[in-house]
């Protein structure tokens, strides 16, 4: 019982923290929101056309709000094919900015949770363990790419691909096969640098 409160925790300090931060700058409850650069000028309109399409209004392979119309499919495999993205079945198009501010700080939180799970396994210390994930959950990096939302998910697979790397050398590659493959599969950009830092974790 004491360990499952430890993952919770790896999960809840992240998203309470985010949103004490969010708070204290006016993105919740105030005129503010995290929507900069290519985020509100592409991502939003990319959300909103897998909105039609979760709602059966539109195809997944060609659309005709594309310039003049075009194939859609290269831009879910690069935007899109993220596992919390299937939440926007719950929101409205015009909440489009809602859910990408839900989805930021519920990845966020999730970076912590594989995070715990990767550094518990490894060191067998559930308070040191704790320090670090929130620390991993709540890097630099993580708050300042939140601008490229789906290079997040990058960012909560590696812990599990790292994990994998350890039982791969124990001759038991299942969990590596799988994790490298999801975040491959969620943002391939990102996923073929988990692939070199797998490579580099290996070689350590």
């Amino acid at each position: 019982m004491k360990q499952k409160r430890y993952y919770l925790l790896s999960f809840i300090i992240p998203i309470i923290t985010m949103v004490l931060l969010y708070l204290s700058v006016g993105v919740i409850g105030g005129n503010k929101n995290i929507l900069t650069v290519d985020l509100a000028n592409q991502y939003v309109e990319f959300f909103g056309a897998l909105k039609d399409i979760l709602s059966g209004i539109t195809s997944p392979f060609y659309t005709f709000s594309k310039t003049l119309g075009g194939n859609f499919f290269g831009i879910m495999t690069y935007y899109l094919l993220s596992p919390f993205n299937i939440l926007l079945i719950l929101f409205n198009k015009i909440d489009i900015p809602k859910f990408i501010l839900i989805i930021n700080i519920l990845k966020i939180g999730t970076s912590g949770l594989t995070s715990y799970v990767f550094f518990n396994k490894k060191f067998n210390e559930s308070k040191l363990s704790l320090i670090f994930s929130i620390t991993y959950s709540l890097m630099a990096y993580n708050i300042a790419y939140s601008q490229n939302i789906m290079w997040l998910d990058g960012v909560i697979m590696l812990p599990l691909i790292f994990l994998g790397v350890d039982k791969l050398i124990d001759k038991k590659p299942l969990l590596f096969y799988i994790s490298l493959t999801l975040s491959i599969i969620f943002n391939y950009y990102i996923g073929y640098m988990s692939c070199i830092s797998s490579l580099l974790y290996y070689l350590y």
